[in-house]
C-alpha cells in the first residue's frame, strides 16, 4: 500500500501544485484576476484545454501553459550583441460599433522588454521530433486565438467596445538563459561555437518568437509578396517566463496604447464614413 508520501510524490508528479501556484500569483499580482482554469477550447479540428484564463484592469487576457520541471534549463540563443526589445506580435480585438470591428494578429510595443529568440535547446530534446518547447508554444497559441475568437462573439455590445488584446504565456520552473553567439566564430566544420565566442545570461523571461503554425498571422505591408516577407508574415510571439518573476512580469506588462491605435486604419469602411 502506498504511504502518504508516496501519494505527495504523485500529486506532485502531476505539475497541477504549480498550477494551483501559478493562480495564487496571478492573484497576488495588481490589477490581475482569474478569469477560468482548465478551460476547454476548440479552434478547427484542434481542441485542448487552457490550464489559466487571466484578465486584467486594461483588457489584456492571458493564457497561461504550466510547465513543471526538474532541475532543467531552456537557452535561448541570440545573435551577439542583442539588446531587450519591446516590439511583440499579440492577438488584437478591436471595436468601434457592430459594423466596425477588427480581429487578428497585429504588431505592438508591449513591456516588460526582453530578449526576442527563435532557437531554444533544453535537455531531453529528441532530435527527431518537434521540440517540446515548440509543440506547447503552438497550442498555447492557437488556444489564445480560440478564446478570443470565443470571447468577441459575446462582445459585440455597447461594453464591448474598444481593444483587448491576448497573449499566450508558458510558465515554467526552468531556468531561463540566453546564449550570445558570435555567428562569424561558429566553426563551420564542427558546426559548434568555442566558449570563448558565445556568453550566457540568465534572464527571467524571454520573447519566443516563430512560426508555431503554416497559417498568415499578418499581411504584409508590400504589394508583392517574397519569400522573407511570407516567413515574417507567420510569425508569432509566445511569453515564457520562469515562475519565480511571473508576478513581476504581470505587474511590468502593459500595451502601448499609441501603437493599438493604429489598428482603427484596418478597420471596414462604412457608407456613411465619406470613403468610396
Amino acid at each position: 500500500m502506498r504511504t502518504e508520501s508516496d501519494l505527495v510524490k504523485l500529486v506532485n508528479a502531476s505539475g497541477f501544485p504549480l498550477q494551483l501556484a501559478v493562480e495564487r500569483e496571478v492573484g497576488r499580482a495588481p490589477g490581475w484576476r482569474i478569469q477560468h482554469r482548465e478551460h476547454a477550447w476548440t479552434k478547427g479540428t484542434t481542441s485542448g484545454f487552457a490550464d489559466l484564463i487571466a484578465e486584467n484592469d486594461h483588457n489584456t487576457v492571458a493564457i497561461f501553459e504550466c510547465k513543471r520541471v526538474r532541475e532543467s534549463d531552456w537557452v535561448f540563443i541570440v545573435p551577439e550583441n542583442s539588446s531587450q526589445v519591446l516590439d511583440s506580435r499579440i492577438y488584437v480585438i478591436y471595436t468601434e460599433s457592430p459594423m466596425r470591428s477588427f480581429t487578428g494578429f497585429f504588431d505592438a510595443r508591449t513591456g516588460p522588454e526582453g530578449y526576442e529568440a527563435d532557437y531554444c535547446v533544453m535537455v531531453g530534446d529528441d532530435a527527431k521530433s518537434r521540440p517540446l518547447l515548440e509543440r506547447t508554444a503552438a497550442e498555447v497559441t492557437i488556444a489564445s486565438e480560440a478564446i478570443a475568437l470565443e470571447e468577441f462573439k459575446h462582445r459585440l455590445q455597447p461594453t464591448g467596445y474598444g481593444y483587448r488584446s491576448y497573449i499566450p504565456v508558458i510558465v515554467t520552473t526552468a531556468r531561463l538563459s540566453v546564449c550570445a553567439v558570435d555567428e562569424e566564430a561558429i566553426d563551420l566544420s564542427a558546426g559548434e561555437i568555442g566558449p570563448s565566442h558565445a556568453s550566457i545570461k540568465e534572464v527571467p523571461w524571454v520573447r519566443f518568437r516563430k512560426q508555431f503554425t503554416d497559417d498568415i498571422a499578418v499581411t504584409t505591408k508590400d504589394i508583392a509578396w517574397d519569400a522573407r516577407a511570407i516567413s515574417k508574415a507567420k510569425e508569432k510571439v509566445v511569453y515564457v517566463v520562469n515562475s519565480i518573476h511571473l508576478k513581476t512580469f504581470l505587474c511590468d506588462w502593459k500595451v502601448y496604447g499609441a501603437d493599438v491605435r493604429r489598428v482603427t486604419s484596418m478597420l471596414p469602411r462604412n457608407k456613411g464614413d465619406g470613403v468610396n
